[in-house]
């Protein structure tokens, strides 16, 4: 890249970059390289990066050795620490190597500091050094999924049969897979469990399973569940208040908790189905039926459906699938409204409304057609084939 970036780019001197995205190809354009190469760019002065490990947040295990490789630039010297005891300096002011061992069980934070007295640049990569999970029976009355215990306390119940272990990380561990994130296995290896304390009441919890310590997963039965993609395609209209991806720590699908949250008041109480041989009945995909594509827009239109004599809505799927330009027939999440239509209690309000007119409401799904968003997917899918996923 040459002169230098800006140039390069055709951007304005005062942009600042920092970073840079690449694609190779080969020759014939047959192979490519995955589309998440991201390389840093520095500004001209005192930096310090760590170019390896590649990860910033990592778990291994006992006596793993772990190479390390930590750059400078415009530096007198560069040192490193280790939980902030120093470790040693580079032979070189802008380049630090060594290779440590992971001789101890817990979590450790690894330093570069890079000195241009009196200033000085830092960077540091975190990692945790697994032992043997807790092996402790499911508590009592606990379901898979998200169980909320209190006001202040969840219970995480995640069924991964032929996993070894598994962490919650979340915006209550730093998105960090830390000691306190580590779950209990039960005694016949199915499930992986961990009760959370000291959680805020009404306050949204962004989280993701850890699954032998490379693969990041929302809960599969989790009611909201956030998109890095997709999500900004939701406008405050049809989801107020949406809670932002946390797109500084993690990637993939998030799934959210949130403890003391509103209960919805249902209103038809009394309301008695209509009798199954005389529905009337209109397919209707939200997306499309309205500009709005919202639950709030169809609860103002049920007039003119219930003015054509309408008996029961079939409504295309809307829990939580890929995309949001979709039918809907490929589904990820499966208790999580997709929020493209709106929140779950707008859906609860549009079942309500329907139900005071006499309207019965049927949800059109089709199970099976998942893909690489689903967890059961992410899960199994390099081992059993989709119909096995569902059998177990």
């Amino acid at each position: 890249i040459t002169p230098y970036i800006h140039p390069f780019y055709s951007l304005a001197p005062a942009v600042i970059v920092t970073k840079t995205f690449f694609v190779i190809r080969n020759a014939g354009a047959s192979l490519q390289t995955r589309p998440d190469m991201f390389i840093d760019v520095f500004q001209v002065g005192l930096n310090a990066t760590f170019t390896l490990p590649e990860k910033t947040s990592f778990v291994t295990v006992l006596n793993k050795q772990i190479r390390i490789s930590a750059a400078a630039t415009l530096a007198d010297s560069i040192s490193l620490y280790i939980n902030n005891k120093f470790i040693k300096s580079g032979r070189s002011p802008d380049l630090l190597t060594d290779t440590i061992t992971a001789s101890q069980f817990g979590e450790f934070w690894v330093k570069a500091i890079a000195w241009a007295k009196p200033s000085f640049a830092a960077d540091s990569f975190f990692f945790y050094v697994r032992k043997p999970a807790v092996v402790s029976a499911l508590p009592a009355n606990m379901t898979d999924g998200i169980n909320y215990t209190s006001n202040t306390s969840v219970t995480l119940v995640l069924h991964a049969p032929y996993k070894n272990n598994v962490f919650v990380v979340g915006d209550f561990t730093g998105w960090l897979a830390l000691e306190k994130g580590y779950m209990n296995v039960t005694p016949d290896g199915e499930r992986y469990w961990l009760e959370i304390n000291g959680l805020k009441p009404k306050k949204e919890y962004r989280f993701q399973y850890l699954v032998d310590s490379s693969l990041y997963i929302a809960d599969p039965y989790a009611d909201k569940v956030l998109d890095p993609i997709n999500d900004q395609y939701i406008t405050s209209v049809t989801y107020p208040h949406l809670i932002q991806y946390p797109k500084d720590t993690t990637s993939g699908i998030v799934s959210v908790f949130q403890t003391s949250q509103l209960t919805y008041s249902w209103e038809a109480a009394s309301y008695q189905p209509p009798k199954k041989s005389n529905l009337v009945i209109y397919e209707l995909l939200v997306r499309d039926f309205t500009a709005n594509h919202n639950y709030k827009t169809l609860i103002d239109t049920l007039r003119y459906l219930d003015n054509l004599g309408v008996k029961a809505i079939e409504l295309m799927p809307i829990n939580e699938f890929e995309g949001n330009i979709s039918w809907g027939y490929n589904p990820s999440f499966y208790f999580a409204p997709d929020k493209y239509y709106g929140p779950k209690n707008d859906l609860k309000a549009l079942i309500d409304s329907c139900h005071k007119r006499g309207i019965a409401v049927i949800i059109d799904m089709v199970l099976n057609h998942c893909f690489g968003q689903s967890p059961f997917v992410q899960l199994y899918l390099d081992h059993y084939g989709t119909d096995q996923i569902f059998m177990k």
